[in-house]
């Protein structure tokens, strides 16, 4: 069972903006908005920036067609997937890499990055260099 949203207000002195939660949330000074029940707690953990607000929960259900809270909270929720969905990429780009031979990994430099590879080293210092190719430029 969901619990009902709950209200919270900013009372910090400067616009603030939610990444340690991943929310995305924007608060300006005095604001209140009406947030999931785990994300409040989360909130007013910090007693010194965040207080519970009862009498904005009653102004909010009446503003919540103005409300961007939802929206807000549903791009974060987006953006926390495709995040996650990068580093699955990247650590699968890694594990496939850490199981080619030294012909693979020259001709997969040769192929992503347009760089040759000195094939007198090693495989695993060969590894080692395509995997700082994928550090340094990314998936491609």
């Amino acid at each position: 069972m969901q619990k009902p949203p709950q209200a919270v207000k900013y009372t910090g002195r400067k616009p603030f903006k939610d990444r340690l939660y991943r929310s995305g949330l924007t608060f300006e000074p005095g604001q209140c908005r009406l947030v999931p029940a785990e994300l409040a707690r989360k909130f007013l953990r910090h007693a010194d920036v965040f207080e519970a607000a009862t009498e904005a929960a009653e102004r909010g259900k009446k503003k919540a067609s103005t409300d961007d809270t939802a929206e807000l909270l549903e791009q974060a929720a987006k953006d926390e997937a495709q995040r996650t969905e990068d580093q699955n990429s990247l650590q699968d780009m890694f594990d496939r890499v850490s199981q080619m031979d030294k012909e693979a990994l020259g001709q997969f430099a040769k192929i992503n990055y347009q760089q040759d590879l000195d094939m007198r080293y090693n495989v695993e210092n060969l590894r080692g260099q395509v995997i700082s190719l994928i550090d340094r430029f990314g998936l491609v």
